[in-house]
């Protein structure tokens, strides 16, 4: 990130001069701005891109290190990470299509088949659990401890995809006064991209500092299984659902919270197995 900014800096200083100005002068409200595209090489890197791609990289790095910590194969990581990208962007794209706004496939057909037109995180959460699972049960490998090594990459690398979130204020929330609020042209409003980059930054410390000692299987794959999915089921209740683009509610409720309803319930059951296995 700093690197990126570095970039940005040389290339566009007026513009980076301008937004560390404002910051200094936001009197508690954070500045509205827009981070220029990096050109290089006749290239353009767009940051939220950047962002998404420097956490893969983290996260397959760190997660892999864990592994090689713990006796287990980094090669089965890498191989995990891999899967990881391609069908999580496919499962996030399917999901924020037929979950977040399905008449698009009925009034868009062929706009509903480019990824950029909509991803949804629990819907690449989805995509990548489910072929993770396959690989594990495919090559006969247990899924527990490795998970538990996934979630010490996969954290980090996801702080840095919702700091790309936060530079393009992909997720704005209500109008607020809060002095976290963003000053988006309108109105002051919630930036979900940035509190959930706050949210999983404390969520990998807490991991950080939890993995110092010896844990159960499946320790830190469960725990994570409360952590997030808790907090994110009441951070949307900040979703700006005056805006067009909003995600649509199903019985009030939206399907990242569904999805976190799934994930907490989960980690109920996961839970008893762990208790169930430290009384044995």
């Amino acid at each position: 990130m700093i690197l990126y900014f570095s970039f940005c800096f040389a290339t566009s200083p007026e513009t980076t001069q301008g937004l560390f100005l404002r910051m200094l002068w936001s009197r508690g409200l954070i500045p509205y701005f827009q981070i220029p595209d990096l050109a290089l090489f006749g290239l353009k890197f767009h940051f939220f891109g950047f962002m998404v791609a420097l956490g893969f990289i983290l996260g397959a790095s760190l997660a892999a290190k864990r592994a090689r910590e713990k006796g287990l194969s980094a090669r089965a990581i890498n191989d995990v990470a891999i899967l990881c990208l391609i069908f999580g962007i496919l499962g996030a794209h399917v999901v924020a299509v037929l979950g977040e706004n399905p008449s698009q496939l009925w009034s868009e057909p062929w706009r509903s088949l480019e990824v950029r037109s909509g991803l949804s995180s629990y819907g690449g959460l989805i995509g990548a659990g489910i072929a993770v699972a396959i690989y594990f049960r495919r090559k006969d490998l247990p899924f527990l401890p490795y998970a538990d090594a996934i979630m010490f990459g996969l954290l980090p690398g996801w702080t840095l995809g919702r700091i790309g979130c936060f530079g393009v204020h992909d997720h704005p929330g209500r109008l607020s006064t809060s002095f976290l609020a963003v000053r988006f042209p309108g109105g002051a409003r919630h930036d979900l991209g940035l509190y959930e980059a706050i949210l999983t930054l404390l969520i990998s410390g807490v991991l950080y500092w939890l993995g110092r000692r010896q844990q159960p299987r499946g320790f830190f794959f469960t725990i994570l299984l409360f952590m997030y999915p808790i907090p994110r089921f009441f951070l949307d209740y900040l979703r700006a659902f005056d805006l067009a683009d909003s995600n649509p509610r199903y019985g009030g409720l939206t399907f990242p919270q569904y999805g976190s309803i799934a994930l907490v319930l989960w980690g109920v059951y996961l839970l008893r197995q762990i208790r169930g296995t430290r009384r044995a």
